[in-house]
């Protein structure tokens, strides 16, 4: 066997490793419960933080305006606009967690949370941080494989 070969399945082996697909399912049920409990938490303090006329004091405001990553909160003008986005955000973790809708709850989840650090800065604290970071590496894991509702 060459060097470049052992090289290469070397690089395989640490990039993808065998994961039991119950594990990976698991761990997406917990996260998705984590986040339908988080955002079922922020509901009746939502337009008081993230609202139009939320408390995020003016000059953290326009600190964010120019700040990239940017809110997705920043560009909905509308109360009913904030709410629906914070209805999506609810549905995509209870579609997470029963493992439906594929990737996509997840790639909005990620948004979601991203967006929630920017939002208001002075209620963003370690645990957007950190959810985002888990729902990053979550998009890339296979985490319909296994523990999910049956169709039909």
């Amino acid at each position: 066997m060459s060097h470049v070969t052992r090289l290469l399945s070397a690089w395989h082996r640490w990039w993808f490793v065998r994961i039991d697909p119950f594990i990976l399912g698991l761990y997406r049920m917990c996260l998705g419960a984590f986040l339908l409990l988080y955002y079922l938490m922020l509901g009746p303090s939502w337009q008081k933080y993230y609202g139009v006329h939320g408390c995020s004091p003016a000059p953290l405001r326009a600190w964010a305006d120019w700040r990239i990553p940017d809110s997705v909160y920043l560009y909905v003008g509308s109360e009913a606009g904030r709410w629906a986005l914070y209805g999506l955000s609810v549905l995509c973790a209870v579609c997470l967690l029963c493992g439906r809708g594929g990737k996509w709850p997840l790639i909005w989840l990620w948004i979601s949370n991203c967006s929630l650090m920017y939002a208001n800065l002075a209620v963003a604290n370690g645990e957007e941080q950190v959810l985002a970071v888990l729902l990053f590496y979550s998009v890339l894991l296979p985490l319909n494989a296994a523990c999910r509702i049956p169709e039909g």
